[in-house]
Parts: structure tokens; C-alpha cells; sequence
């Protein structure tokens, strides 16, 4: 037995010596024994490689190369000769190399879709002619699969290859798509940097900018209102009304330093979020939200600063006033609901006509019957059925007043 050794002081194998002497037939391979066993370093493991001279020369290759850091038997070698000729091993004959090399542990978590890459699923060869200055992404994409929308006609050609189906970050249940989606806000100064916080929603929707005059109150000096032009908020109230607009600073504070954007916002009582940014001023300002990996981002043009955004998940940016109204809107509609089933349900009741008296019509022959009427008809004329014949016979029926 022999200690594995370097042949130079940078040589990264150690190279390992044969207690066997056997003869590996052509095409075949023999398991060699070394008399060694040994633990890595921690961290790392065992690779057993096969040495290039022989690899070249004799074409001797090794297979199963991986000792793990928890092996603690004897370390064999698995050769195999690929040659047409048998290959001699003696003892203390240098027959392979290992190599200790750095491992990561990682547990294993199960996803419905892997992260876009611009390789995606093009295996062997597919780096030799794929153009990646098209960064065309590829990525397993799990169940999801392309559909064409019929409004886009029989004309309409698709290229397979350069579509990309987006992977959804949250699966939610059917008809639930809702659950969950929230504004995104953060917090701002007010007028300038020792300003009061306050909370901005920063993608409601909103075509103007909004805040709530119990916000600015809290200002040192409250900017002055301005009468602007009378704007209707259905979408935001029901009683509230515009009262004018104000000048207003909003500085936001980035770990890149802070970002000051002057807004008109209009005044809105009984709003309980503090702001609402409009997509006026962040059209202007070229603000836009970076969405990645559940992490919203606000980003300030190309100024290169950015700040995390927060999501909130409850309504309080709706005023008592709205919220009431909703909620008398939805009894309305129940109501209205009922009387249509109501109006629907006397549509379907059919008049019955019950005889007075107990009569016996003999065959082939009629016979006139008093009878009474249970239920409401639609004009004078109408159909008698006779029970006797149902399906097979309707006598026509005039009806007048008594």
C-alpha cells in the first residue's frame, strides 16, 4: 500500500497505487483496490479521476468517481478499459488520481416553474447557435400552455419558438384570481425633508393625484388650496366633493438618498389613506413599479435610485361614506332581485279549472259542467284541458263575465 502523492507542488490529483495485479480484459472493467480509507476535508469530497496518460495511451478511463465525505471503508477503483487489447494493473501501479473538490448541501424544494433563462431548454449543441443578443427567453413554463385568442382571426401566425407563456408567482383557486391583490404604498415627507410621513398609495389606478385634508393638517404650514377644475369621483365617492386642489412636495427617501416630486393634489374629505398618487404626476415624473419575486419596487426614472414598496390588504382608502354605499347598493340589488324571481314565479302559475259538482260524461258525447277557476289569466280566451284525455285533446274556451 502506498500514500497517494502529487507529482509537482501544484498538482492538483493525488495519485493513487494499485495493491491488486489482475489483467482488465478489452471492453471491461475491474474493480481495483488501493488499501486506503480516508475523510475529506470538511466541505468537501472525493473525486476519483482517471489519469491522462493512460486515458490517452491505453484508453483506460474511470467510472463511478464519487466518494462521499461519509465513506469511511476501503476506496476502490472502478476501471475500464476501452481498448481492443487487455490492459495489465500490478501492484504499485499508479492507476488513477483523486481530487478534493468543494460541495454545497442544499434541500431540495419542489416549484411549478424555474426562473426564466435566455438557455432555457436547449441542450446539447444549442450553445453553438443560439443567438443570445436576442434574449429570447425560454423557461419551463409547468402546465401552462399558448392559446391564440379567437378575436384574433384564422390569419394570425404565431411563432412558437420566440413566445414566452409567464409563470404565475401566487396560483390561487378558481374564480379567486382576486384574493390577495392589494395597492402597493410607502411612506413620504410632506412638504419637505422634516415634514410629517404619510402613507401613499402608489398604483390605485387614479388618473388624478388625491389627499385627504386630515394629512396635511398635520403639516407646519399647510399649503394654500387652489381652485382647480370640478372633478367627479363616482369611482371614489358617493357624497365627497372636490373642495380644490393644493401645491404639494413629496419626498421620498431611498437608500440612495431622497427624491422630491411636485404634485397637484386635489382635496377629498372622508378619504382615510393620506394619498393617493395619480397617474398624472407618475406619468410625468416616469415613475414606474418593479414587480420581482413578490417584491415591488418604485423606480425614479434613470435616476438610478429606488425604493421597496409595501403591500396593504385593507380598504381604508375607501371613506365610510363609500363603504356604506356599497353596502345599500348590494340590499338593492337583492331586492330587486326578488321581485323579478317573484314576478317570474306568477308568470309560471296556470289557471285551474275545478268542476262545482261531481259529473259523469257518457262516450261520444258532451255535456255542460259548471266549474270554478283558481288562478289569474292573462286575457278572456283561454284552453280547457280535460284531465280524462291529457295530452291527446284541448277544447277551445270562451270565458265572459257571470
Amino acid at each position: 500500500m502506498k500514500v497517494p502523492t502529487r507529482a509537482t507542488s501544484k498538482s492538483m490529483g493525488y495519485d493513487l497505487y494499485a495493491t491488486d495485479t489482475l489483467q482488465i480484459p478489452s471492453n471491461d472493467n475491474q474493480l481495483i483496490s488501493t488499501g486506503l480509507a480516508m475523510t475529506p476535508p470538511e466541505d468537501t469530497y472525493i473525486r476519483i479521476a482517471a489519469r491522462s496518460g493512460l486515458a490517452l495511451k491505453k484508453k483506460i478511463q474511470v467510472d463511478a468517481g464519487v466518494i462521499d465525505p461519509d465513506y469511511t471503508r476501503e476506496i476502490k477503483v472502478l476501471l475500464s478499459n476501452r481498448s481492443s487489447e487487455p490492459f495489465q494493473v500490478n501492484t504499485g501501479d499508479k492507476i488513477a488520481q483523486i481530487i478534493l473538490e468543494k460541495a454545497v448541501s442544499a434541500p431540495i424544494k419542489m416549484v411549478k416553474y424555474l426562473e426564466p433563462t435566455d438557455r432555457g431548454d436547449k441542450g446539447f449543441g444549442s450553445s453553438n447557435k443560439i443567438d443570445f443578443s436576442e434574449s429570447q427567453a425560454q423557461t419551463n413554463t409547468g402546465n401552462s400552455n399558448y392559446k391564440i385568442n379567437k378575436n384574433q382571426g384564422s390569419n394570425y401566425k404565431m411563432d412558437k419558438d420566440k413566445l414566452i407563456v409567464l409563470p404565475k408567482m401566487a396560483e390561487r383557486p378558481p374564480g379567486c384570481s382576486f384574493i390577495g391583490t392589494s395597492p402597493t404604498t410607502t411612506l413620504v415627507k410632506l412638504g419637505d425633508l422634516d415634514g410629517p410621513s404619510a402613507k401613499i398609495i402608489i398604483d390605485s389606478g387614479s388618473d388624478i393625484t388625491l389627499v385627504s385634508p386630515e394629512a396635511l393638517l398635520q403639516m407646519p404650514n399647510p399649503p394654500k388650496t387652489h381652485q382647480g377644475k370640478q372633478v367627479k369621483l363616482s369611482q371614489v365617492t358617493v357624497k365627497t366633493m372636490i373642495s380644490g386642489y393644493v401645491d404639494l412636495p413629496l419626498i421620498f427617501n431611498t437608500d440612495q438618498g431622497p427624491v422630491q416630486t411636485n404634485v397637484e393634489a386635489y382635496l377629498v374629505k372622508g378619504m382615510t389613506t393620506p394619498l393617493i398618487l395619480g397617474n398624472d404626476f407618475a406619468d410625468q415624473y416616469s415613475l414606474s413599479i418593479l414587480r420581482d419575486n413578490g417584491q415591488s419596487t418604485l423606480q425614479f426614472a434613470k435616476t438610478g435610485r429606488s425604493m421597496k414598496l409595501e403591500n396593504s390588504t385593507s380598504d381604508s382608502h375607501i371613506s365610510p361614506e363609500v363603504k356604506a354605499f356599497l353596502v345599500k347598493v348590494k340590499k338593492s340589488k337583492h331586492k330587486i332581485k326578488n321581485k323579478i324571481r317573484q314576478h317570474e314565479r306568477k308568470k309560471k302559475i296556470q289557471p285551474t279549472f275545478l268542476s262545482v259538482n261531481e259529473e259523469i260524461i257518457p262516450p261520444f258525447s258532451s255535456q255542460i259542467i259548471t266549474y270554478k277557476i283558481e288562478g289569474k289569466l292573462s286575457s278572456n280566451e283561454g284552453y280547457l284541458e280535460v284531465l280524462d284525455f291529457e295530452g291527446k285533446r284541448l277544447n277551445p274556451l270562451q270565458l265572459s263575465d257571470a
